[in-house]
């Protein structure tokens, strides 16, 4: 039978459709195909109208005929996206392999797996005078926890540009499920082996692509105190000093504190409870962030049973976020000390002792 002409548009017998007669339209009692219609399209009635006239009313038939059409476009379009991604991702060489870049100042960053990164900021080989001098607002009364003294670095090191942050925590080590929207803030709750871990497992990740010589570690508080003050001879490394122990504006210019996590600053707009994303705050004068407060980080040293954290969290008050004072759990012989609220690290990439 030729070919039926309607509106413009060409249609052609469904010649195994012999329960019907007449041009094919939902509305009326025949079959019929577009011969021009977009393939998928075009497939899916050739399927369906060879079956369709014994399957209930015209009217169901409509109905599941466009449900099928939307889903294989649906179907179509998802395919072309991941053609689309996979020829991206070849093409630009791009992986989820751990990789790490330098830059021409000398400072790293680290792609972990998921395309976190993780940046550090070079730290260059120097002497600085550790500890706090007397007179200094907030110091303890005994002098042997911040007695002043010279320290010499002899290798350049490189350090967090942040605290350890819960999507870098989370990507390096087999454990996490932080709440989505909290993936900038510092990792909390992180006892001492657990940031030894953290480091170990980055060696792994990247143990073929690391400067001769240096591996990832926590720092000593040595290089923590001296990377912090950043050439500062000051309580806080913005070049200023406490105006009181407790509630300070110098303090909360560079980092969050009870003062301004707790409520009691006297700028009611920023307050806001418990630890904040990092790099909120001013940076050093070597462009790392949050030295002071938001959470404790953790470093290498031990002493007897105790380890020690360094830089105060956001309940702490502003003497406790010096940069020349330490705090200490006990209980390091079994590496098992801390954990609480306001834990956190910051890692460091240093020279093998």
């Amino acid at each position: 039978m030729p070919p039926l002409t309607n509106g413009g548009i060409t249609n052609t017998w469904a010649s195994d459709c012999p329960s019907v007669a007449g041009p094919f339209t939902f509305g009326l009692h025949a079959c019929r195909r577009p011969a021009r219609v977009p393939w998928a399209k075009g497939a899916v009635e050739t399927l369906f109208f060879r079956y369709l006239p014994t399957w209930g009313t015209e009217l169901n038939k409509k109905i599941i005929l466009k449900k099928v059409v939307k889903i294989m476009k649906n179907i179509i379009e998802n395919i072309r996206f991941f053609c689309l991604a996979a020829a991206v991702l070849f093409f630009t060489g791009c992986s989820d392999s751990p990789s790490c870049s330098e830059s021409p100042d000398g400072n790293y960053t680290f792609r972990l797996p998921g395309s976190v990164k993780l940046e550090m900021v070079k730290i260059k080989a120097g002497s600085f005078m550790m500890g706090t001098p007397q007179g200094e607002l907030g110091r303890s009364p005994n002098d042997n926890e911040e007695k002043l003294h010279q320290v010499t670095l002899e290798k350049d090191y490189w350090l967090g540009k942040y605290e350890v942050t819960n999507a870098q925590y989370e990507a390096v080590m087999p454990y996490g499920g932080f709440p989505k929207g909290f993936h900038k803030y510092p990792v909390q709750k992180v006892r001492w082996r657990d940031a030894k871990e953290f480091c170990d497992r980055m060696n792994e990740l990247f143990k073929n692509q690391l400067p001769p010589g240096y591996h990832f570690d926590l720092p000593t508080e040595a290089q923590w105190e001296y990377a912090c003050r950043a050439g500062t001879t000051t309580a806080l490394n913005s070049g200023k000093n406490l105006t009181s122990e407790e509630i300070c504006p110098n303090m909360g210019e560079v980092g969050w504190y009870f003062g301004n996590s707790y409520g009691l600053d006297c700028d009611a707009s920023v307050r806001s409870y418990g630890a904040h994303p990092v790099g909120e705050k001013k940076p050093n004068a070597w462009g790392l962030f949050d030295m002071h407060g938001n959470v404790r980080e953790w470093c290498l040293d031990s002493q007897s049973d105790a380890r020690f954290v360094r830089g105060g969290y956001w309940y702490d008050y502003a003497r406790a976020c010096r940069s020349g004072v330490n705090d200490f759990y006990l209980g390091g012989a079994e590496i098992s000390a801390g954990g609480n609220q306001g834990d956190g690290f910051r890692l460091a990439l240093v020279p093998v002792q």
